[in-house]
């Protein structure tokens, strides 16, 4: 077995290596969404799902990876790991396009980049292993709320966002008989920033204000995934044409608490004529303040139906509770 891990690694590192670099810089320098909802919390979530779950509604909590090819990852339930017969590498690219509509204003934005990366293998007949990559949540916004404030003119607020949470994961499935068991260990990084403005009338003589908030996450996560499935091959003793295969899957992550250290600045400034910010004065400057973000436990839950190579059917449930997300001691 160490022979056979050896020799993969050989062949795949580089590979490896070469994506994961373009991967990561894609996802460090990219925003996924331009969703101005994108400003509460973490940002937009994305899905712990890949392409074939995409096309099929999000189904993924009792899918198997033993479907004819092309061949496809579910890292959703790394309880479905075991039945990885082939090395198997997939990526995809996420596009995200929205209509927002606003005081009778429309506007049409899109934001598209590398959605993940992974791998998949068999390490013997009863494990499965795979890693890759992918985005956990995505900040992109840019909104302005303007005023006319009393014996000053029109004020503009101004709240800006970039950045978001990525993920590097690590998953392991583990079959015995009929059931399956599975874990994904991830490591989530990335940062994400804020910008808060007040910009006042040029002619007025006031300083305008910005306050940034660089808020970097790291830290481990990990959630579990079971599966038990089952072929029936004939009915009332009779031979059936297609084998029909019904599988049940759970997956379930505790509530974790991600560290992260937040770097604030708020300052006053002025507007010179190219349009550029000039600082005058720094009002507030908070260094490595350590804090947390709080995820809530979630949960899922289904099954699927398939009969022959051509056919699979499921239903779904999921929940995640998040009145007890926080930030910081902030609900």
């Amino acid at each position: 077995m160490m022979d056979r891990l050896k020799r993969w690694f050989k062949n795949y590192n580089v590979l490896f290596a070469f994506y994961s670099l373009f991967f990561t810089s894609s996802l460090v320098s990219q925003s996924v969404t331009t969703s101005p909802y994108s400003r509460y919390g973490i940002g937009e979530i994305k899905e712990n799902i890949f392409s074939q779950n995409f096309s099929m509604g999000g189904l993924s909590t009792a899918l198997q990876n033993d479907t004819v090819t092309p061949f496809n990852i579910n890292m959703a339930n790394p309880a479905s790991f075991p039945y990885v017969r082939l090395t198997t590498f997939e990526s995809g690219l996420t596009s995200n396009t929205s209509k927002l509509f606003s005081k009778g204003q429309t506007q049409l934005t899109n934001a598209t980049s590398l959605g993940y990366i992974a791998f998949a293998f068999p390490v013997t007949k009863w494990w499965g292993s795979g890693f890759g990559m992918q985005p956990l949540s995505s900040v992109g916004y840019n909104v302005i709320d303007s005023k006319n404030v009393d014996s000053i003119g029109v004020v503009n607020y101004v709240y800006n966002g970039v950045g978001g949470i990525n993920k590097v994961f690590w998953s392991n499935g583990f079959k015995i008989k009929d059931w399956s068991f599975g874990a994904n260990a991830s490591y989530l990084f990335g940062l994400i920033e804020n910008t808060r403005k007040v910009v006042l009338p040029a002619a007025n003589g006031y300083f305008n204000t910005k306050t940034i908030k660089r808020t970097n996450v790291s830290d481990f996560y990990l959630d579990y995934g079971v599966q038990y499935g089952f072929t029936i091959d004939s009915l009332k003793k009779r031979d059936l044409r297609e084998n029909i295969r019904i599988v049940w899957g759970a997956t379930f992550a505790f509530m974790s608490d991600l560290n992260t250290v937040n770097n604030i600045q708020s300052e006053n400034y002025v507007v010179n004529g190219f349009g550029y910010d000039i600082p005058r004065d720094t009002i507030e400057l908070i260094k490595s303040q350590k804090s947390f973000i709080r995820l809530p436990a979630k949960f899922s839950t289904g099954i699927t139906f398939r009969k022959g190579d051509r056919f699979t059917a499921g239903i779904e449930y999921a929940m995640q509770n998040w009145s007890t997300f926080e930030v910081g001691n902030v609900n």
